[in-house]
């Protein structure tokens, strides 16, 4: 609303913005360093849209197209299900293809790739997404190779392990009728990569998966303390309280 009180931060990008108005462009750096203030503040539509004229400006800009690829992703956590949520998504999975293109030897494009399609495929019909489950792991498999240290790619295969683990009997039978052997995993290949993330840096989702499949595994206990792990994770007062409660009602003992 135009008559709400702004925060310096906020005050400061905007000033930010209105030094350089006569400017024919902004530089490289003084894109990311907007970007990256939008985001701080929670901005994330307007750190989308600042993200955006940068990629138009500066194209083959690696750290323009990796910002793009995180507001995206930022902005679609903050919204609910529904069509602008799938955009913000599609815009970040389209940023991210174009970053493999002209970066392939970076791990980021790979990773911000299997991260925004999973998210993406809860949008799609069932053939397409199992479709696109290979392509999810392979690339995220990718990031791994090329950067073995970041937990969030480690984190992806976990989930997608799990996920292929729990499909549904309609899910499996489509992808026998797609791919005539469809993907397999198991909940303990699941936890081998939530495990390895874990050990580099734990944070809530990891942890709260970890729990999930050791509770799978009829271990109640061990699941407990990845469960308590999760809850001493959670940063930020977004959504706190409705994930506080989610991993609560997972343990066995509260």
């Amino acid at each position: 609303l135009p008559w709400r009180r702004r925060g310096k931060a906020e005050q400061r990008v905007l000033s930010l913005t209105h030094k350089t108005q006569s400017e024919p462009t902004l530089s490289e750096e003084l894109h990311v360093e907007k970007i990256t203030e939008l985001r701080t503040i929670g901005s994330y539509s307007a750190a989308v849209r600042q993200a955006i004229t940068a990629h138009s400006e500066y194209p083959l800009s690696l750290p323009v197209m990796v910002l793009l690829c995180k507001c995206a992703n930022d902005e679609a956590s903050s919204l609910h299900k529904g069509p602008e949520q799938e955009k913000a998504l599609r815009t970040g999975c389209e940023c991210a293809a174009k970053l493999i293109k002209h970066h392939p030897s970076e791990a980021a494009g790979w990773k911000w790739w299997a991260v925004l399609e999973g998210r993406l495929s809860s949008y799609k019909p069932t053939k397409e997404k199992i479709a696109s489950a290979i392509d999810i792991k392979t690339y995220a498999l990718k990031a791994i190779e090329l950067d073995p240290t970041d937990p969030v790619q480690l984190h992806v295969v976990g989930a997608w392990c799990h996920g292929v683990a729990k499909i549904s009997w309609i899910e499996r039978k489509a992808a026998e009728a797609i791919f005539g052997t469809p993907p397999t995993s198991t909940v303990e290949e699941a936890l081998t990569y939530l495990e390895r993330a874990d050990a580099i840096e734990g944070f809530t989702e990891n942890s709260m998966l970890m729990g999930d499949c050791l509770k799978e595994l009829g271990k109640p206990e061990e699941a407990d303390q990845y469960y308590k792990a999760a809850l001493q994770q959670i940063q930020g007062p977004k959504d706190a309280e409705s994930v506080r409660k989610k991993i609560v009602k997972r343990m066995t003992k509260r």
